[in-house]
This record gives C-alpha cells, structure tokens and sequence, in this order.
C-alpha cells in the first residue's frame, strides 16, 4: 500500500482500470478515490441476477470482488451484468461498456462446426462455495458421465480445465480417454466448437461474445440456475439453455445444430470490444 500509494505521488495517472476489487485492486480503487483520480473495475467473472435467498447471498459475493466496491465506475459489458445492476438498484456510476475483456468473434456463427466445449469452474478447497459451484467430485462425476455420453454419441468434447484443475491435465488424459483436454486462452477451444457446457463459469460470457449457445448442465441436480435462460431443449434458436439429464442434452444439441437464427442479443451487447475500449479511453483519459 505504502509503494502504491508513493507511486501515485510521483505519476500524473489518469485512470485506474483493474478487474477484481480484492488484493491489489482494492488497493488501486482505496488509493484512487483519495487521490480523486478516475477508476473503473472491469469484471473478469459473470455476475448475474439473482432467482432466490440463497443465490442473492452467492452472487453478492462474486459481484463484490468483481464488480461492486470502491471505484468510481463499474463497466457493464453485458446484458447478464446489466440485469445484475437493476436487481441490485444500481442505476449511479455504471458504464455500459459493452465487451471489453472477454474472448470475442462476432461472426463466429458456424454450426458445421464438430466439437462441445466443456468448461466448469473447478475452484480449489479454500475458494469453494455451496452454492453455485460443483465441488472437485461432482466435476469428475460429470467427466465419467460424459467421456461415456461422448463415445455413445460419437461426439467430439474439448474440456478446457479451469486453473484450479489444470495441474491434473495429464491424470484426465489417461483416464478419460474420448475427451481432449485443453488449458490456457479459451479462444482457440471456441473456434473450434458450436455449443458450450458449462454450469457457473466466465466461459458463459465468452461463450455468448463468441456466438456459441451455452448449455448450463445441472447434472447433480442442484437446482442452481446461473442466469434466466430456455429450459424447453427442443426450442430452438436460444442462446442459453438449463438441462439437469442426458436425454435433454441428446435433444438440445440437434437443436442447436438446427437452430438459424440464435438470439444472442438478449445477453450481449453487439458492438465490438476494440471499438468499445477506444471509446473508453478516449473518455476518461
């Protein structure tokens, strides 16, 4: 704090960006506000509303250390963010941003495309919460279900692991032996695919900002829905979708594959993140 704070006495900053409001960032905003310098926090996770008690507790906690707290703004780079700020009341200081830091290609609509991804926040011990995330067991259990789903169906499923599981790529290599698993910048995964599975991840937003409908499967039946979405898997032309069994999964991905005209709109913003960032910083600096 005390180097930070000594920088900020020495340099002429016109704006502070960061995208967590824990740790340094926290530091960043305190520093800022007192030196009334501008200062935007960037979410790099999903917030999104809430549908009860309990997910109004887990999603206030993601949101505080994602896109609450002490800067001056909050950039809303999504519709799924935007939803979360009118349930909090939150209508001072809000920047509708657009996409700023989450993978992108607008003009990725190609259903010919052969491959799933499958990408689930798997956090380490001392990160987990209850609710809205799958422990470490219940993700393995869901790798079992479908390395098996994968070769019954003849599909092709790319797993990009979270960090918290990366160190585990090559045990998952062995023993999962119909899944390819991947790590690192979830771009290259979502070229290559036409659908997405996830249950409660960041993937869900860049997902949707690359034109690939994201099912959130619930297969535990835990009944957590990350955002207000489709649960009908022969409805077609959705974004996203909920499902909790095999059976609709079968469906939902011949119609996805049927679907033409896939509302994305409904959770992003249209305009193009490098516009969107020049925009910015043409602003506030």
């Amino acid at each position: 704090y005390k180097s930070l704070n000594n920088y900020f006495e020495k340099s002429n900053l016109k704006l502070i960006l960061c995208n967590t409001n824990r740790d340094l960032g926290s530091i960043l905003f305190e520093v800022a506000m007192k030196k009334n310098i501008n200062s935007i926090i960037v979410s790099h996770g999903t917030v999104s509303q809430p549908f009860d008690n309990f997910d109004k507790i887990y999603k206030e906690y993601i949101a505080e250390g994602v896109f609450l707290g002490n800067s001056k703004y909050k950039a809303v780079q999504s519709k799924i963010a935007k939803k979360f700020a009118e349930t909090k009341k939150i209508n001072k200081n809000l920047l509708e941003t657009g996409n700023l830091i989450f993978s992108e290609n607008l003009d990725n609509i190609n259903f010919k495309k052969k491959n799933i991804l499958y990408a689930v926040t798997t956090k380490r011990l001392p990160a987990l919460q209850i609710h809205g995330v799958e422990y470490f067991f219940e993700f393995y259990k869901n790798l079992e279900i479908i390395d098996s789903f994968s070769l019954k169906n003849n599909l092709s499923v790319i797993v990009h692991l979270h960090p918290g599981a990366k160190k585990n790529i090559e045990d998952f290599k062995k023993i999962f032996k119909n899944l390819s698993f991947k790590t690192g910048d979830i771009s290259s995964s979502l070229k290559k695919s036409f659908m997405t599975i996830s249950y409660s991840s960041t993937v869900i937003e860049d997902s949707l900002y690359n034109k690939v409908p994201v099912v959130l499967l619930d297969l535990h039946k835990k009944n957590y829905l990350h955002l207000h979405c489709e649960k009908n898997p022969k409805e077609k032309d959705k974004a996203v979708y909920y499902l909790n069994n095999l059976s609709d999964l079968k469906t939902v991905i011949e119609t996805i594959k049927n679907s033409k005209n896939v509302n994305f709109e409904e959770y992003i913003f249209n305009s193009r993140s490098k516009k969107n960032i020049e925009n910015l910083l043409n602003k506030y600096i």
